[in-house]
């Protein structure tokens, strides 16, 4: 079965079950929202997400919920709902507190929407350094693009790699240009230089295949595809078939799905990806928890499962301390520090926290563990 394939099928089963669980109980189920877009070529991490989100549920729910209310997950979906239909569905339905969204794009335009400011987001991905330092209703359990660009940047440069072509998709600019903007500031301050930008049309082949030539003609000596998995996998595609001697591939984090291998093929291999997780982490709550996600969904979990699994915990961990008449807002600042599934996630008074970012390298179609190299 095809990628796509397996994708929609997913797709069906997600929404199929949330609609349930949205509409099912008996009345004293306790909600939780749920959102992110389900289109634009991101399926695969959404799903991951949801995934890791319903696991995190499962356990609290099977250790007897909050004060034995079970949590029901509530979806919606920014594919179909606006994000002013998105919040009233939320609010109508009683969530206070949702995980998500994934795409920076997608959390400043929800945080911008009237209503919002009655729930509480906390996000397994979003890196934006737009929304830091801001003592608001958003939360997450990752770092900012800042440090994982700079990171790349040091990574790259200490495998003696000193010109960078940076490619970047442009649905998402909050993310992807503030990445662009802060590797370049770290690759030039080490001495390096960054000798082309290229971006890429929205599902244009044809801008591929532009871009590609740009890298080439550049005579860059690392690509830094900065986008999706469909965007590094149709790039390392045009970009193989291009003669002369090729730039080493690699991707930021966002372009790291499980999907890339199978996507991407043969053009993918040898891609360097930094990642929000360890492949190899042996703590035995991520043991078992990729165990119980392998059994299940006949794959391992990628790192936005791993993520949203946090955000799932870190929510359900301040709705299990909230005390009466606390808000949905300040039980997540009182909640300073969560024990994930790879490490300890300390917030600050903003809702930031600091993760580290691994690296890999795809080798015969899987994620390979690189090490801190």
């Amino acid at each position: 079965m095809s990628v796509w394939r397996r994708l929609s099928a997913g797709w069906v089963a997600v929404l199929a079950s949330l609609v349930l669980s949205a509409c099912g109980g008996d009345g004293q189920a306790l909600r939780i929202g749920f959102v992110a877009s389900f289109a634009g070529g991101g399926q695969d991490l959404v799903i991951g997400a949801r995934n890791g989100v319903q696991q995190a549920i499962e356990a609290f729910n099977a250790a007897g919920g909050h004060r034995g209310r079970p949590v029901e997950l509530v979806l919606a979906d920014l594919a179909v709902d606006s994000p002013a239909a998105a919040i009233a569905r939320f609010r109508q339905l009683g969530v206070e507190f949702v995980i998500g969204p994934l795409l920076s794009v997608e959390a400043l335009g929800l945080l911008r929407t009237p209503g919002a400011e009655a729930l509480v987001f906390v996000s397994p991905s979003v890196t934006t350094p737009a929304l830091s330092g801001h003592e608001d209703n958003f939360f997450r359990v990752v770092s900012t693009t800042r440090s994982y660009a700079a990171s790349m940047a040091e990574r790259l440069y200490a495998r003696g790699l000193r010109t960078a072509a940076l490619v970047r998709e442009t649905t998402n600019p909050e993310y992807s240009l503030a990445w662009q903007d802060s590797f370049s500031e770290r690759f030039t301050a080490l001495g390096a230089r960054v000798v082309t930008h290229a971006t890429l049309p929205p599902d244009d082949d044809a801008g591929y295949r532009v871009a590609a030539s740009q890298a080439m003609a550049a005579a860059a000596e690392v690509a830094v595809v900065i986008g999706r998995p469909l965007d590094v996998a149709r790039f390392a595609q045009r970009l193989r078939d291009l003669p002369g001697r090729q730039p080493v591939l690699a991707s930021a984090e966002w372009g790291g799905g499980e999907s890339l291998p199978e996507l991407g093929g043969r053009a993918v291999e040898g891609v360097l990806v930094q990642q929000f997780f360890d492949r190899e982490a042996n703590t035995p709550p991520y043991l078992e928890f990729a165990a119980a996600y392998a059994e299940r969904y006949r794959q391992p979990p990628g790192f936005v499962a791993v993520l949203a699994h946090d955000a799932a915990n870190a929510v359900l961990e301040a709705i299990r301390q909230r005390r009466a008449g606390q808000s949905a807002r300040d039980a997540m600042r009182a909640l300073q520090t969560l024990e994930g599934l790879q490490q300890t996630l300390h917030f600050d008074r903003y809702g930031d926290t600091l993760r580290s970012a691994h690296m890999v390298r795809i080798e015969a179609g899987r994620f390979v563990a690189e090490g801190d190299r």
